[in-house]
């Protein structure tokens, strides 16, 4: 995490891939993402698993205070990737077809 901390800025736009989004950067919010629950999260299709804060024991959003107050960059990279997914619209992505 530390690594990743480093190479983002406030404007990057990808973890190594300078300017694109790649498989990388998509791996890393996914996998952050049910821990953050960042704003468009799961795109309504994860709400079954989402966490609400809340709700979670007082060490786990310690944990998740300190992840957010160590990383911030990191935070905002995982944030705004999910912030562009809901701007974007999941709509452009293809629809699965339920017939196969």
């Amino acid at each position: 995490m530390s690594d990743i901390e480093q190479l983002l800025t406030n404007e990057s736009t990808s973890i190594l891939n300078g300017e694109k989004i790649d498989y990388v950067d998509v791996s890393m919010a996914a996998m952050s993402g049910l821990w953050l629950s960042p704003e468009g999260y799961g795109g309504g299709k994860a709400d079954g698993v989402k966490m609400e804060q809340a709700k979670l024991p007082q060490a786990m959003r310690g944990d998740i205070t300190r992840w957010q107050q160590q990383y911030p960059n990191t935070v905002m990279f995982i944030e705004r990737l999910y912030q562009q997914r809901t701007i974007n619209g999941a709509e452009k992505m293809p629809a699965q077809d339920s017939t196969r």
